[in-house]
Protein backbone atom coordinates (compact mmCIF):
# COMPACT_ATOMS: atom_id res chain seq x y z
CA UNK A 1 0.00 0.00 0.00
CA UNK A 2 2.80 2.58 1.02
CA UNK A 3 4.59 1.69 -2.57
CA UNK A 4 1.31 2.23 -4.44
CA UNK A 5 0.92 6.10 -2.29
CA UNK A 6 4.39 6.60 -3.19
CA UNK A 7 4.31 6.10 -6.96
CA UNK A 8 0.67 8.18 -6.68
CA UNK A 9 2.46 11.12 -5.29
CA UNK A 10 5.56 11.24 -7.22
CA UNK A 11 2.83 11.05 -10.31
CA UNK A 12 0.82 13.76 -9.30
CA UNK A 13 4.13 15.48 -8.54
CA UNK A 14 5.74 15.15 -11.97
CA UNK A 15 2.23 16.11 -13.36
CA UNK A 16 1.72 19.24 -11.38
CA UNK A 17 5.42 20.33 -12.14
CA UNK A 18 5.67 19.75 -15.76
CA UNK A 19 4.22 22.87 -17.04
CA UNK A 20 5.52 24.61 -20.56
CA UNK A 21 6.98 27.92 -20.12
CA UNK A 22 6.85 30.47 -23.30
CA UNK A 23 8.51 33.18 -22.36
CA UNK A 24 9.46 34.75 -26.15
CA UNK A 25 6.44 36.40 -28.29
CA UNK A 26 7.02 36.22 -31.79
CA UNK A 27 5.54 38.59 -34.22
CA UNK A 28 5.73 38.31 -38.15
CA UNK A 29 5.19 41.36 -41.11
CA UNK A 30 6.21 41.17 -44.76
CA UNK A 31 7.54 44.11 -46.51
CA UNK A 32 7.60 44.35 -50.60
CA UNK A 33 10.68 45.40 -52.27
CA UNK A 34 9.59 44.69 -55.97
CA UNK A 35 7.55 42.68 -57.93
CA UNK A 36 9.14 38.98 -56.72
CA UNK A 37 11.26 40.05 -53.76
CA UNK A 38 9.64 40.61 -50.11
CA UNK A 39 11.61 41.17 -46.75
CA UNK A 40 10.12 38.38 -43.81
CA UNK A 41 10.62 40.45 -40.35
CA UNK A 42 10.49 38.43 -37.37
CA UNK A 43 10.61 40.18 -34.01
CA UNK A 44 10.91 38.25 -30.32
CA UNK A 45 10.15 39.66 -27.20
CA UNK A 46 11.82 37.95 -24.18
CA UNK A 47 9.89 38.13 -21.03
CA UNK A 48 11.79 39.78 -17.89
CA UNK A 49 14.33 37.01 -15.92
CA UNK A 50 14.92 35.20 -19.06
CA UNK A 51 18.02 35.14 -21.08
CA UNK A 52 19.26 34.72 -24.59
CA UNK A 53 22.86 33.53 -24.91
CA UNK A 54 24.94 33.04 -28.40
CA UNK A 55 26.67 30.15 -29.52
CA UNK A 56 29.66 32.31 -30.38
CA UNK A 57 31.21 35.36 -27.93
CA UNK A 58 32.78 38.21 -30.12
CA UNK A 59 36.38 39.19 -29.29
CA UNK A 60 36.07 41.37 -26.55
CA UNK A 61 32.57 40.29 -25.25
CA UNK A 62 31.98 38.28 -22.14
Amino acid sequence: MKKIILLLALSFYSIAYSQIHDPVQWSTSVEKISETEYNLIMTSSIEENWHLYSQTVPEGGR
